[in-house]
């Protein structure tokens, strides 16, 4: 959860990110089909300093 109350939603083996904005309830997804050819994606995420960082799951870089 970000300091102004979205929340992203890491898939594991999904194309899309979930963001989810507790202040308006408004859902959206981003597409992230494009950024690894893997069905596993994302391993994690975290939030630090205003940046949040999505960890690969199978690649060598975040």
């Amino acid at each position: 959860m970000t300091d102004d109350g979205v929340a992203y939603f890491v898939p594991y083996a999904a194309d899309h990110i979930g963001v989810f904005d507790t202040k308006t309830d408004d859902f959206r997804k981003i597409d992230v089909s494009d950024s690894s050819s893997s069905d596993y994606k994302y391993s994690n995420a975290i939030y630090l300093a205003g940046i949040a960082y999505f960890i690969p799951s199978s690649a060598n870089n975040i």
